[in-house]
């Protein structure tokens, strides 16, 4: 299974990382939503980036979808995951419009999930 890194805004009383199963396009994916407001330091956010990949390899997850300039692959790489390598798209997964002609549509984030989009 594959796993995805989300960057999620800062809410009342919810946890720094939550980790649950997701269904994208008939694909199961184990999510893990980092919390990243402006202010959160930079220590805090690798402590959070550290906990979402031992939780995600917990599961068996050795690839991941990253957010577009993820700046922690470093601790992706000690933790033994890697980013997912997608050659028939151009080399990387756009979040919104088209994803190349691999696909019909590309995947837009609305609220806390993904829905695909018309290709234009």
């Amino acid at each position: 299974m594959i796993g995805m890194l989300l960057w999620k805004p800062p809410g009342k009383r919810e946890k720094a990382v939550q980790v649950r199963e997701r269904s994208i396009l008939h694909t199961r994916f184990f999510c893990a939503e980092i919390t990243r407001g402006p202010k959160t330091p930079e220590v805090a956010l690798r402590r959070r980036v550290a906990s979402a990949v031992k939780r995600l390899r917990r599961q068996n997850i050795t690839q991941v979808v990253l957010p577009e300039d993820f700046p922690y692959l470093d601790q992706l790489t000690k933790g033994g995951l890697r980013p997912v390598s997608t050659p028939h798209c151009g080399g990387q997964l756009r979040r919104t419009g088209s994803a190349g002609p691999c696909w019909n549509g590309g995947f837009q984030q609305r609220g806390p999930g993904w829905r695909c989009v018309p290709h234009h």
